[in-house]
């Protein structure tokens, strides 16, 4: 995974103003603009939000501790040992990414270690079964 390291008020050019977008099959990254496309769509993004999901992309297919996530949006910041900021960006991000792209799973998590992005296109019966539980 790349170095990058954010701070709460991370700018485009500390991000690497001239890096092509992250893509990975129909997301695009473009941590220049902060934006999330899917096929070609916008999705809204907090500026957190997009840090998270910058950071499990650039270890995509690899497990990212949450540690090293929290490292990286949050700063050398140690949470608190109860802290869920994490969690909760998680639980956002894969709201959003399942309404953008429905047929897609793509944060998977590692219990008692981290999560890992890696988009798997979703079965009918898991489709069916998303749909139930909503």
């Amino acid at each position: 995974m790349r170095g990058a390291t954010y701070s709460a008020n991370a700018t485009p050019e500390q991000l690497g103003v001239d890096d092509p977008p992250v893509q990975i099959g129909p997301f695009a990254l473009w941590a220049t603009e902060f934006t999330l496309r899917v096929d070609g769509r916008v999705v809204p993004l907090t500026r957190r939000e997009f840090q998270v999901l910058h950071v499990l992309c650039l270890g995509a297919g690899h497990v990212v501790a949450r540690d090293q996530i929290h490292r990286h949006v949050w700063g050398d910041r140690v949470p608190a040992r109860h802290d869920r900021s994490v969690d909760v960006h998680i639980r956002k991000l894969r709201d959003k990414l399942q309404a953008a792209a429905p047929q897609w799973h793509c944060i998977h998590t590692h219990h008692g270690v981290g999560y890992r992005f890696e988009p798997e296109p979703l079965t009918r019966s898991d489709t069916a079964a998303r749909r139930r539980s909503a």
